[in-house]
């Protein structure tokens, strides 16, 4: 069983989620009129916004109001991958060039 299934509950959607899609939906939309190398660094623009919003609620909406100890183990969980997943699209955004190309690669001979 999953644990919203343990709880005898389903995801809501609220008005947050739709935000973070809607978000999501113009980053994708944005992203496919752009070049390649212009892209790469877009997307990790996006994703580092993404994952800092994320966190941001997770941090202020979702678990200040979590009393069941299980959804709160379950929550801090991927709080903790969300925030690994930040440290590495910040990680890869500083190794990219203002053009999107890595800054260690030669543009040229691409």
């Amino acid at each position: 069983l999953t644990l919203s299934q343990q709880l005898d509950r389903a995801p809501a959607d609220s008005p947050a989620r739709r935000a973070l899609a809607e978000s999501a939906q113009q980053a994708m939309t944005a992203l496919f009129t752009l070049s390649a190398p212009a892209f790469d660094r877009a997307y990790l623009l996006s994703q580092v916004d993404m994952h800092r919003m994320v966190l941001n609620l997770l941090d202020t909406a979702v678990l200040p109001g979590i009393q069941n100890a299980s959804l709160r183990t379950e929550m801090m969980t991927v709080r903790a991958a969300v925030a690994a997943h930040l440290m590495e699209a910040e990680l890869l955004l500083r190794n990219v060039g203002d053009a999107g190309v890595p800054a260690n690669i030669d543009a040229s001979a691409l």
